[in-house]
């Protein structure tokens, strides 16, 4: 009796790591690297599928599954990058058909430069003309607004103003990413001052 009790709860905690990698994954995933995702269901699979049956064997199996499921959710925080961006040097059309996104319809096309960064035109990191102000817009799901192409960001918008009442060339660097916090905000203001 004991055994069984052990061995359910040892499921119930596999569960509980499942849906952990789950969660820390889907980030990542929402950002196109897929590779974290894949990794994390693999674990997953690894730790759930040899508790289906209860024999012994199976059972080391999956506590050693799970033991790498554990070791996984415990070095996230000090493996993924600390300034996530978008994929570097991204292109896609995307079509928004109906209730899908309410306000947003038609072809939006998405596309991100070597640093991971959407731009209202092309940068030159290494040298900035002294006529040419450059502006990063820093941010999350708002500023990223992943669901408008380039042209139709409110960083873009804001570039535009900018040029017509100044007269100068605007180079706006869009670097949000939806989910991220204060910390990756930080991060990602350390690493433009780099």
């Amino acid at each position: 009796m004991p055994g069984r009790v052990l061995a359910r709860a040892g499921v119930l905690l596999l569960v509980l790591l499942a849906i952990g990698v789950a969660l820390s994954a889907y980030p990542a995933y929402l950002n196109g690297d897929r590779r974290y995702a894949y990794a994390g269901a693999v674990l997953v699979l690894a730790a759930l599928l040899p508790t289906v049956r209860a024999r012994p064997a199976l059972r080391q199996v999956g506590t050693i599954a799970a033991l790498l499921i554990a070791l996984n959710l415990a070095t996230t925080p000090w493996l993924r990058d600390a300034a996530p961006t978008l994929s570097h040097n991204y292109s896609a059309r995307v079509e928004i058909v109906g209730d899908v996104m309410p306000g947003f319809t038609g072809v939006q096309t998405i596309n991100t430069d070597e640093k991971g960064y959407r731009t209202n035109v092309a940068v030159d990191y290494r040298h900035k003309s002294p006529d040419t102000v450059r502006i990063f817009a820093v941010g999350a799901s708002t500023t990223e607004q992943i669901a408008l192409g380039n042209d139709k960001t409110w960083v873009t918008h804001m570039a535009a103003l900018i040029e017509e009442k100044t007269g100068r060339r605007v180079e706006a660097v869009n670097t949000g990413v939806a989910g991220l916090r204060a910390r990756h905000h930080l991060a990602t203001l350390r690493q433009i001052q780099a």
